[in-house]
């Protein structure tokens, strides 16, 4: 298996257990079978948000990439190499990702706030 494979791979298993955990925690049973504590088994928000902020944490902190990036591109700061195009983008994306998944987070605990006050 060359790298590529390799990485397709990588992805490829990382979607199935996405999948995987999505669909145990529909059920309190299977969420405390797979090991889940009694006290978030079932609950599927706060499983799945607990997903979400994981991804938040991850696409927001390769997004940052993007402000030494800037730096070494102006030239306010020295590298020993340049900064391709492409590693800008991607971390211009992956912080747009992160910013959004913060955005909705932001947005669901807001709402869960105000449906328990009431």
């Amino acid at each position: 298996m060359n790298r590529r494979q390799i990485l397709i791979s990588a992805g490829v298993a990382s979607f199935l257990v996405a999948i995987f955990h999505a669909v145990i925690s529909l059920s309190q049973r299977w969420s405390l079978y797979w090991g889940a504590t009694p006290s978030i088994a079932g609950n599927y928000v706060l499983l799945v948000g607990l997903g979400e902020f994981a991804a938040l944490v991850l696409y927001t902190m390769r997004g940052l990439a993007v402000v030494p990036q800037i730096l070494i591109m102006t030239g306010s700061i020295s590298s020993g190499e340049p900064v391709p195009v492409r590693m800008l983008f991607s971390s211009i994306v992956s912080l747009a990702i992160g910013v959004t998944y913060l955005a909705g987070t932001y947005g669901c605990l807001g709402r869960r706030a105000h449906t328990v006050a009431k």
